[in-house]
This record gives structure tokens, C-alpha cells and sequence, in this order.
């Protein structure tokens, strides 16, 4: 009887538990959020002058604003034909990015996040959706190039990598390293300037930056094309 009567409570005692258990709510799993580049901390405004193999093509405006918001447009006309070039680049309240529009002579591009994840159009106007790597950075083109090197570690020197979302270019990185550092006469006054090489898929620029992370001028040698800002063109030649 006695034994009975213990079988019967260890019987109870494990439906008991057993109902607990399954009481018991499932543990939901949160998804980290993906902290993008932040853009913001920088103010600049200029034009740029573009040349292609040696001749004016166009002027381009650029704006960075505190925020990290960045405008860039420009017209001008190649080979007799009309053509125009516009950048916009949008950060949230945080001045982390979010959200990229491109405007080639040849194509339209763009990136706009969306939590975790991105939806990219791509040249031929169909879209992606991909996820987003921590610490990406978007692309704004040649004028936007002093974006990077802004946080190119001086203490490490050396190449160094970030990654990066470039709608047209096969490319998940792009990899900056200072060349050098130098003093180059303009009229009167001399300049503070760092040079960088930067490259990512097809990209190969020469960058040259002021003191204050200005971008100078960016210059592809092997397209024979060069970003220079105006009231710099004396520069132009200077290697």
C-alpha cells in the first residue's frame, strides 16, 4: 500500500512539472540592431570643376552639412550632348545614414535602409535586398571620397579597410592608406595636405586632403578623370 501510494505521488509530481514546463512562455531571441557609418560632424561647401581627359566637362556643387546630410549636383556638356551628375545623401536623427540616391549620365542608383536590411536599386532599375554589414558606409562618389578618410586611424597608418555599399560596383570594401604628408604652395599660401590612395573593385583614386578633411582634388589616372575644387586649378598638374 505503501508503495502504491508513493508511485502515485512521484505520477503527480512529474504531470506537475511537466504542466510548468510547458506554462512556461518561449524565450523570445531579439535581433540586434546593425549600427551603420555615421556620417554626421563635418560641414563643407564648394564647387568642383570635373575634367576628362584634360577638357571641362562640368561643374559640381557639393554640400556636406553638420548633420551628415550631403547634396552634390552638377550639368555641364560632353561631346555635345547635355549632361548632369546629382548625389543626395540622408542621415537619420542620430547622423547615422539612411538613405542614398545616385545620378549618372549613364544610369540611376540608390540604397534606402530599412532596419537590419537594405533596398538597393541597381543600374538596370531592378532592386535588391541585402543585409547590412556593422559599420557600413555608403557611396557618394568621387566628390564624397574625404567621407572615408575621416576615419582613416593615423595612430595605425598603413591600408586599411571599411565596408561599403556601392549599388554599381561589385564591391563590399573599399581600402584607403595615406601616402603621404606635404606642404604645396597655392599663390601665397601654403597648404597642409595628406595624400590617400583609395580603391574598391574599379575605383583607384588619388585623393588629396586639407587639414581641416576638406577634399582638394580625386583623380582616377587610368580614366584620365579629375574632381578639383575651384579656386585650386593651378593644381591640377601638380603630382
Amino acid at each position: 500500500m505503501e508503495q502504491n501510494t508513493r508511485y502515485a505521488l512521484l505520477l503527480m509530481l512529474a504531470f506537475t512539472v511537466r504542466a510548468q514546463l510547458h506554462a512556461q512562455p518561449a524565450e523570445k531571441t531579439e535581433i540586434e540592431p546593425v549600427r551603420v557609418a555615421k556620417v554626421s560632424g563635418f560641414s563643407d561647401r564648394g564647387a568642383f570643376l570635373f575634367y576628362l581627359n584634360g577638357s571641362l566637362i562640368l561643374t559640381n556643387f557639393v554640400a556636406w552639412k553638420e548633420n551628415g546630410n550631403f547634396e552634390s549636383k552638377g550639368e555641364g556638356i560632353a561631346e555635345g550632348d547635355k549632361i548632369r551628375m546629382a548625389t543626395t545623401l540622408s542621415s537619420d536623427s542620430a547622423g547615422y545614414w539612411s538613405e542614398v540616391s545616385m545620378e549618372m549620365p549613364i544610369h540611376k542608383t540608390g540604397v534606402k535602409r530599412a532596419g537590419n536590411m537594405a533596398l538597393v536599386t541597381l543600374p538596370d532599375g531592378k532592386t535588391k535586398t541585402v543585409s547590412l554589414k556593422p559599420g557600413v558606409f555608403p557611396f557618394v562618389g568621387m566628390v564624397g571620397l574625404n567621407l572615408y578618410t575621416r576615419f582613416y586611424d593615423e595612430s595605425k597608418g598603413g591600408k586599411q579597410v571599411l565596408p561599403i555599399l556601392i549599388p554599381h560596383k561589385k564591391a563590399q570594401e573599399i581600402s584607403l592608406e595615406r601616402k603621404r604628408q606635404f606642404q604645396q604652395a597655392l599663390g601665397e599660401k601654403k597648404l597642409e595636405l595628406r595624400e590617400f590612395e583609395l580603391k574598391a573593385a574599379d575605383l583607384n583614386a588619388l585623393v588629396w586632403i586639407d587639414e581641416s578633411g576638406r577634399l582638394i582634388k580625386a583623380q582616377q589616372r587610368e580614366e584620365g578623370s579629375l574632381f578639383i575644387r575651384q579656386g585650386y586649378e593651378s593644381l591640377r598638374g601638380e603630382h
